[in-house]
């Protein structure tokens, strides 16, 4: 149990509970990611996985996962995420399935493994780990990439293994934040386009992630944050300062329709 120094009733559980934890940490550090890459670093299981502190496993999650890693060659192992309200109550199902990296990479939706319910052999982890310290939103996305562009063995269980809790005060809850996380992507492909993860068969969905990413970034701008002109002109100037704009299909359909559809479609993934 990693903690980064919550000021809230966080360390006074984890001493209650202390006989039953083998090891718990409650320091500042520089967020979740470096929390997790310590986490595993101190950890000797064989099968790794987190959760966060919002979240829950499903009854019978652990003994799932392990007979599917015992039963077959997986190094990743995917099973629903079922998300609640802030008091626990379900809403609806994320279902996992085959990861779709090409659709993933071009920011048109391939995000199938919820990062609750994903489970990982000690070995993929230690071919592709750590998690980059830069990234706040999208760590899993970019651990994910990797180990989906290397092909490692990835097994879909329709089991629901895990809870993912929605409250006002998670970092996600704020439209705002949105711009931050889109930015954070544009560094995750660009990084990712110079590793040897990068075959040339997945060159050309960067590129197109990248410029899809952009628009998405031009209209949440206007929608967060002020400006001095009307919609369809911040466009035309949004497009004189970032012209790979002009080569996304959906930059003229927003340039026609104007702003009609919800900021959530934008963002959709």
């Amino acid at each position: 149990m990693i903690d980064g120094g919550s000021s809230d009733d966080s360390t006074d559980i984890l001493h209650r509970y202390n006989a039953h934890l083998d090891n718990w940490i409650s320091e500042a550090d520089d967020g979740q990611s470096t929390a997790i890459n310590k986490g595993f670093s101190k950890s000797s299981g064989e099968i790794l996985a987190w959760l966060n502190s919002d979240d829950m496993y499903a009854p019978g999650a652990l003994h799932c996962v392990g007979a599917i890693f015992r039963d077959s060659h997986a190094a990743v192992v995917s099973g629903n995420a079922v998300f609640t309200d802030a008091e626990g109550r379900p809403e609806q199902r994320f279902d996992a399935a085959a990861l779709d990296l090409r659709r993933l990479l071009r920011v048109r939706g391939g995000f199938t493994a919820p990062q609750q319910s994903t489970f990982f052999s000690r070995a993929c982890w230690e071919r592709h780990g750590p998690l980059s310290e830069d990234l706040h939103y999208l760590m899993d996305t970019e651990l994910w990439i990797k180990m989906a562009a290397a092909k490692e063995p990835w097994r879909i269980t329709n089991k629901d293994l895990a809870f993912f809790r929605h409250h006002p005060a998670q970092k996600t809850a704020d439209l705002s934040t949105n711009l931050a996380l889109l930015r954070e992507r544009d560094r995750m492909l660009e990084r990712f386009a110079v590793t040897p993860y990068c075959r040339p068969c997945y060159r050309r969905d960067v590129r197109r992630g990248l410029r899809e990413n952009r628009v998405k970034q031009v209209r949440v701008a206007f929608l967060t944050q002020p400006h001095d002109c009307r919609y369809r002109p911040y466009l035309i100037r949004a497009a004189i300062r970032h012209p790979e704009c002009l080569l996304v299909p959906a930059f003229y359909g927003m340039l026609i329709l104007g702003i009609r559809a919800p900021l959530q479609d934008v963002l959709r993934t």
